[in-house]
């Protein structure tokens, strides 16, 4: 009996210990290491919906203290990610979107995160990375397309009157 008694205080602990784990979505880490910007997800209502979104957080490198929001469309819930950081560690460029839930790149300026949305198009995009010199800003983008195509998440095949149309990835 105390050998199940043992075994079933083991257990106990583990299930404790996973409860205790926080899954997070993504990690970027500043290039001087002192910073982190991470993703998590939030649960808010759209329209009538409850939706769960990803959202982007900032925090100290060495502790996680100081914790704040990194996001374009305060006091609302909008779908943030893809955090990429400038290689001078001054600024990070982000997807988030905007009031037609229409993914936009943002870039936020650091100390006092400062974000900007820098793109108004209407397509998917992703993947922001910065140029070496940090001048610039590249991301996917496939102009016009109902959705972002790939192997994962192909588009709808065509019925009815055939046509031709092609969504390029720039």
């Amino acid at each position: 009996a105390s050998g199940f008694t043992a075994q079933a205080g083991k257990i106990g602990a583990a299930l404790d210990a996973l409860k205790s784990v926080h899954s997070l979505l993504e990690v970027a880490l500043s290039p001087d290491g002192s910073t982190v910007v991470y993703g998590d997800t939030v649960s808010g209502k759209r329209g009538d919906a409850e939706v769960d979104e990803s959202a982007l957080w900032i925090v100290n490198a060495r502790d996680g203290s100081g914790a704040r929001r990194l996001t374009a469309c305060p006091g609302k819930i909008c779908d943030e990610r893809a955090a990429a950081w400038s290689p001078d560690g001054k600024q990070i460029a982000f997807v988030t979107t905007d009031e037609s839930d229409q993914p936009q790149i943002a870039i936020a300026t650091l100390p006092d995160v400062q974000v900007a949305i820098i793109t108004r198009v209407h397509g998917p995009l992703d993947t922001p990375r910065w140029s070496t010199d940090g001048r610039r800003v590249a991301f996917l983008y496939s102009a016009g397309a109902p959705k972002t195509p790939g192997p994962l998440n192909p588009l709808a095949r065509d019925a009815g009157v055939l046509s031709e149309t092609f969504y390029e990835q720039r």
